[in-house]
């Protein structure tokens, strides 16, 4: 009713069955030859992932509005290239090989569309109902785009805090064994099934996690850290604390750290302070 759609979040809530047939379907697809390129749709949707893709191969790309899947009736153009709903990727193709593409995703019960093409002006064109509703070039909105220099002022690091003395060792003991810096997670992993596939090898409470990896005597560790006193402190060295952490418990588990990617909070860049 209008009481749901009014509470539906603007950007739309991840489907991690949907999302499994997608990774499925593409690493069947990525299998073949018949990918040129692809890219997830983020932030910005279809805006970020059709630049972004044809700024890396130096070319420009052609967008057609109406066969754009769209998740409710009326889109705008504008509301199409920035709609932000999960599950969905953007590849270009070679030439002929839509319908091999089409008959994999079709099989994982999938959607698929082709929506545009390529070409050799280094402009993104837009079209919409016949018309051309946008025709710029994709430098501006990648590589080339302009830097904001905003006003900001440095954060003051917080003064020290000095520990208040031990009255009562056993209660301030079980108080601590009671905050959430140091109390057992098992409550929040106990509600999702983490053997799923038997591939879990590390199980949760751990520095890292490990699965292994079908097919190869090879594991792969993960982990997540930050710890938000220190950034809150001074967030040059928290930020750096977060990746020493993060390398620390990745080798507390034998592995070797290869790659890394944050989760970055940026305060409003239009408030200095």
């Amino acid at each position: 009713g209008e009481d749901a759609e009014a509470k539906r979040p603007t950007v739309q809530v991840g489907d991690p069955f949907t999302e499994k047939l997608l990774i499925e379907a593409c690493l069947e697809l990525m299998a073949s030859d018949a990918i040129v390129a692809i890219q997830d749709m983020g932030a910005a949707g279809l805006t970020s992932s059709s630049v972004e893709m044809a700024s890396k191969g130096g070319v420009g790309i052609e967008l057609i509005m109406d066969d754009v899947p769209q998740r409710e009736e009326g889109m705008t153009p504008y509301e199409m290239m920035l709609s932000e709903s999960q599950e969905r990727m953007l590849m270009v193709l070679k030439p002929g090989r839509e319908d091999f593409a089409e008959a994999i995703f079709r099989k994982w019960e999938l959607d698929f569309a082709v929506i545009g093409h390529v070409t050799e002006t280094g402009r993104m064109v837009l079209r919409h109902k016949g018309e051309v509703v946008c025709d710029i070039p994709l430098a501006p909105l990648a590589d080339d785009a302009p830097l904001y220099d905003r006003p900001h002022v440095p954060t003051e690091v917080p003064a020290a805090v000095t520990s208040p003395g031990c009255q009562d060792p056993a209660a301030d003991l079980l108080k601590l064994m009671g905050s959430p810096d140091i109390a057992s997670r098992r409550w929040i992993w106990e509600q999702y099934d983490h053997m799923v596939g038997g591939d879990t090898v590390q199980r949760p409470g751990g520095d890292a996690a490990v699965v292994r990896v079908h097919g190869t005597q090879k594991g792969l560790a993960m982990s997540t850290d930050c710890t938000p006193r220190y950034c809150y402190a001074d967030p040059v060295t928290g930020g750096m604390q977060a990746v020493v952490e993060t390398w620390r418990n990745i080798t507390a588990v034998g592995a070797k750290p290869l790659a890394i990617t944050n989760c970055l909070n940026f305060a409003n860049p239009q408030r200095p302070e």
